[in-house]
């Protein structure tokens, strides 16, 4: 986070803020090999993840 975005919300004591954010990617990759005109072989591999983050400020 960078001061000049922030602004201050407790004028008086003390506060804690917290900040998160979740993102999650899916990537899917299909191989088809067709021999001659009626026989395919298809393989999907799929891959998917999802990264969180927390933090609190100092």
């Amino acid at each position: 986070m960078l001061e000049e975005c922030l602004t201050p919300s407790v004028k008086h004591g003390g506060g804690n803020v917290m900040v998160w954010g979740c993102f999650g990617v899916c990537v899917c990759v299909c191989v088809c090999v067709c021999v001659c005109v009626c026989v395919c072989v298809c393989v999907c591999v799929c891959a998917c993840t999802c990264l969180c983050a927390i933090q609190h400020p100092a």
